[in-house]
């Protein structure tokens, strides 16, 4: 049986998944497919941290667990799948690749649910090349979002102090 390698890209609750091989020493593409690593696929989890920031630092990584597992099953169905049409083809996969966008594993949740408000605040500045909304945008919105994973106050709340924090720059 020939030899065959499989490469995988992530994306937001799906994955590219390409297996190839050598044939006079050129790559030939055996098989291209997009499975879905999520059952349901929503915004809800697709968007896996995006959900959890509106949750406790425990409901999170709870929920970014099962998450976790989910994708973990639904991405071996897909790779067994592909293994027997690959097979099928008379190759063998015997490598593999995960293409990541960086290369480096991801830092501890409540460093991801913090780097949000950086993203928000990058965006003030863009807008409105002030230092000062930067840093008013900035601990604004990590005290609110930081609040509102405490429990402090409703996703309504919440999201009412980020449009009132908007249109407050926009006046100012």
């Amino acid at each position: 049986m020939r030899t065959a390698a499989v490469g995988f890209r992530v994306h937001s609750g799906w994955t590219s998944l390409v297996v190839v091989a050598l044939e006079k020493g050129k790559p030939i593409v055996l098989a291209r497919q997009r499975p879905h690593l999520v059952q349901t696929f929503s915004y809800t989890f697709r968007q896996p941290y995006h959900t959890a920031e509106k949750m406790t630092l425990d409901e999170a990584s709870a929920f970014l667990e099962r998450q976790r597992a989910e994708a973990r099953r639904l991405a071996v169905a897909a790779l067994k799948a592909a293994e027997t049409d690959i097979e099928q083809q008379g190759y063998k996969v015997t490598r593999a690749a995960l293409l990541t966008a960086s290369g480096r594993p991801l830092p501890e949740l409540a460093k991801i649910l913090t780097a949000h408000a950086l993203i928000q605040a990058g965006m003030v500045y863009l807008i409105t090349g002030s230092v000062w909304f930067f840093v008013a945008e900035l601990t604004i919105h990590w005290i609110t979002d930081f609040g509102k994973c405490e429990k402090w106050f409703d996703i309504n709340t919440d999201q009412g102090i980020h449009v009132a924090c908007k249109i407050a720059w926009a006046i100012l």
